[in-house]
């Protein structure tokens, strides 16, 4: 599972965290998007239709 760590970075994303949850290790990584999905995203108020677990900010 290690060797998956050093995937990441060379696909643009950053490690933002670790830490250690429910007894694993976790690392936690981020993408910045770019584009128009990036230029629009949080600016809606959420609808019934999008997935569960997609939040927008205000």
């Amino acid at each position: 599972m290690t060797d998956n760590l050093s995937i990441y970075p060379r696909l643009g994303y950053v490690e933002v965290a670790r830490r250690h949850e429910d007894g694993f290790d976790r690392v936690f990584f981020e993408k910045r998007l770019s584009g128009p999905a990036a230029l629009s995203f949080g600016k809606r108020k959420p609808r019934s239709s999008d997935a569960p677990g997609l939040y927008f900010h205000p």
